[in-house]
C-alpha cells in the first residue's frame, strides 16, 4: 500500500500592505510570516502586488484602456 504524501500546511495572507512603503511592507511582510510560523505554517502566501503596495489597476477582460498605476 502505498503512503499517502504529506499535505503541507499553508498560510494566506489577507492583509493590506503599507501601500508605497516598501520598507514598511516588508516588516509587516516578517510580522506576518512570524505569525504564520507560529501557527505551524510552512509556507506564506501574499498578494502578487504585496511588497511594493503599489495601487493598480490591470484592464479587464474586454477592457481597451491601458493599466494606471
Amino acid at each position: 500500500m502505498k503512503a499517502k504524501p504529506r499535505r503541507p500546511r499553508v498560510a494566506i495572507a489577507q492583509v493590506e500592505p503599507v501601500y508605497l512603503d516598501a520598507k514598511a511592507s516588508l516588516s509587516k511582510t516578517l510580522q506576518m510570516i512570524q505569525q504564520a510560523k507560529q501557527q505551524n505554517a510552512e509556507l506564506v502566501a501574499f498578494g502578487e502586488t504585496w511588497l511594493l503596495g503599489a495601487e493598480c489597476q490591470g484592464p479587464a477582460v474586454g477592457d481597451l484602456h491601458p493599466p494606471r498605476c
